[in-house]
C-alpha cells in the first residue's frame, strides 16, 4: 500500500484485498482512502480491476465526508451506465441506491447546525447521483418540487435542476431558458444556461446546439456545446449537427475555446462511433488546439477499450455484486 499516500505510483490490489480493505478504512487517513480508489479507477482503466472491485470499497466509505472520493465513484458510475444497455442500467440502479443510500440517509436534504463544508458539498453529489443514476423515486420527487417552486439555491441547486430536467418533462427547457434571461448572479445564468445538457428529452440539447449558433455569448457557446455533446441519448447527434458547422464555429468562436467546441467526445463508448469521430477530426485538424482534441480522442479511445471489455459482462458482475 502507498502508506501516506505520497508515493508517486500505482498499486493493483487482488478483489479479495480490496474485500478486505472495504471493511478497514477507517483504518486510512482521508489520503489514503483517496489513493486507494484512485489507484482502482486507474486499474479499472487498464482493464487490471473490474467496477465491482470500486463499488466494493464504496461499501465502506458511508461514514466518511469525502467529496473527492465519492466524486471518483461517481465516474466509475457514469460509465457504467453509458457502458449498460436498459435491463443492465436497472442493475445499476440498484447498486447505486445500495452505495448511495446510507451516506444520503445520514446527511439528508437539510444540513446540519455545525457541519462542515465537506458534507455540504458531498450531500449534493450523493443526491445528484441517487438522482440520476438511481433513479431514487423520493429524490426526483424531492428534486422537482423544489425547481417547480424555485427552490434552487446552495449547493443542491445544480442537483435539483440536473435532476428535473433528466426527467424530460414538456415545457422544463423553457423555463430554464426563462430563469436564466432573468438571472441574477452569474452562476444562476450559468447553472440554466447548462440545463439542457442532462435533459432525458433528445430534443431539448439539439435545440439548445441551434442556441448557441445564435442567442448564447460567444464566449459561452463552444463551451456549452461540448457539454451537449456529452448526453448519454443525444450526444452523438448533437457531435454530428456540431462538426457539420464547424467552419461556422471557427470564424465564430474564440481560437482558444475551439477544442472545447468539441469536448464531449471523450465520453463516447462506441466503437464505431468512436471511429468516426477520429476519422472526422484527424482529417479536419483544428488551426488552433488540435493538440487537444487529439488528448480527447485518446480519452474517448479509453473509454471505448473500458466498453469494450466489461459490456459483454458488467450485467452480470453487478448482478453478483448485488448479492455478495
Amino acid at each position: 500500500m502507498n502508506g501516506g499516500g505520497w508515493g508517486f505510483f500505482r498499486t493493483a490490489y487482488a478483489s479479495e484485498q480490496l474485500r478486505a480493505l472495504s471493511t478497514r478504512l477507517g483504518d486510512l487517513d482521508a489520503l489514503e482512502r483517496a489513493v486507494v480508489l484512485a489507484d482502482t479507477w486507474s486499474s479499472i482503466l487498464v482493464g487490471r480491476s473490474s467496477f465491482s472491485d470500486l463499488f466494493t470499497l464504496a461499501r465502506g466509505m458511508s461514514n466518511f465526508d469525502e467529496p473527492s472520493a465519492w466524486e471518483l465513484i461517481g465516474r466509475a458510475v457514469g460509465l457504467a451506465d453509458r457502458i449498460l444497455d436498459e435491463e443492465g442500467r436497472l442493475i445499476l440502479r440498484d447498486v447505486v441506491q445500495s452505495l448511495y443510500a446510507p451516506t444520503f440517509a445520514r446527511l439528508g436534504w437539510e444540513p446540519c447546525e455545525g457541519e462542515s463544508s465537506q458534507a455540504s458539498e458531498l450531500r449534493a453529489l450523493v443526491i445528484g447521483v441517487l438522482g440520476h443514476q438511481g433513479r431514487d423515486e423520493a429524490i426526483i420527487a424531492e428534486a422537482v418540487r423544489r425547481f417547480d417552486r424555485g427552490e434552487v439555491s446552495g449547493n443542491l441547486a445544480n442537483a435539483v435542476v440536473s435532476i428535473t430536467m433528466a426527467q424530460g418533462r414538456l415545457g422544463d427547457d423553457d423555463v430554464c431558458e426563462q430563469r436564466r434571461a432573468s438571472a441574477s448572479s452569474p452562476q444562476e445564468e450559468q447553472r440554466y444556461l447548462y440545463a439542457s445538457v442532462n435533459s432525458g428529452d433528445p430534443r431539448v440539447p439539439v435545440a439548445a446546439l441551434a442556441r448557441a449558433f445564435s442567442e448564447v455569448r460567444t464566449q459561452d457557446a463552444p463551451y456549452l456545446v461540448g457539454a451537449l455533446i456529452q448526453n448519454r441519448d443525444a450526444g452523438a447527434q448533437v457531435w454530428r449537427l456540431a462538426v457539420a458547422r464547424m467552419d461556422e464555429a471557427l470564424e465564430r468562436f474564440p481560437s482558444i475555446a475551439h477544442p472545447s467546441f468539441v469536448g464531449g467526445i471523450a465520453s463516447f463508448t462506441d466503437a464505431a462511433l468512436a471511429h468516426e469521430v477520429r476519422v472526422f477530426h484527424e482529417g479536419h485538424p483544428m488551426p488552433v488546439g488540435q493538440q487537444q482534441v487529439q488528448q480527447l480522442l485518446d480519452m474517448m479511445d479509453v473509454n471505448v477499450a473500458v466498453a469494450s471489455r466489461n459490456r459483454a459482462t458488467l450485467r452480470d458482475e453487478l448482478v453478483a455484486f448485488l448479492r455478495d
